[in-house]
């Protein structure tokens, strides 16, 4: 997977990121080189039997591709968003990239980010989250959670989630 370009600014390391609001209150960051590509209303389709936070599709290049709901997964009602972020991934080096679309409530943003904003984990933090996040830092006032997207499109955290029915709304209302 390429690597996220670095920058030396005011002596911080900094490094470009896009912001993806995946609910009201929840932001998440991935690499720059991450985001394929930021559709506006895609033509999403039911598939009926499938996960609570990853029960649609859409069609993308000639393939369907799985839609997820985080919102859904922090125990949201579904989002009625109109836009997605497709987002790559591997699983394992040497692995063709993958592709999910994460439905989101605003447009994709382009933020820089430096380990000064870094921070610790709040106790309240959502016990689902927890698997796939690699850091938290703050921006622009609000706690936001640095993802693992091969680790959220795992089968293991899909049989974790499955089992564990972790939909914690508590939690993440006292961790924004």
């Amino acid at each position: 997977m390429p690597e996220v370009k670095s920058e030396v600014k005011s002596n911080a390391l900094m490094t470009s990121a896009w912001l993806l609001a995946v609910s009201e209150s929840f932001n998440i960051a991935v690499g720059e080189a991450v985001v394929a590509e930021y559709i506006l209303q895609p033509e999403i389709n039911f598939v009926p039997g499938s996960i609570g936070y990853c029960n649609e599709v859409l069609s993308w290049r000639g393939d369907f591709i799985p839609v997820m709901d985080i919102s859904v997964l922090l125990g949201r009602e579904p989002l009625d968003a109109k836009n997605v972020a497709i987002v790559a991934y591997q699983e394992y080096e040497g692995q063709n990239l993958q592709y999910v679309a994460l439905k989101l409530v605003t447009e994709v943003t382009q933020i820089e980010v430096s380990d000064e904003s870094m921070c610790e984990t709040p106790e309240n933090y959502p016990e689902v989250m927890e698997p796939i996040t690699d850091s938290l830092f703050i921006h622009q006032g609000k706690l936001t959670s640095v993802i693992d997207i091969a680790d959220l499109c795992n089968e293991g955290y899909r049989d974790y989630i499955s089992a564990t029915q972790k939909y914690d709304s508590d939690q993440i209302e006292s961790a924004t």
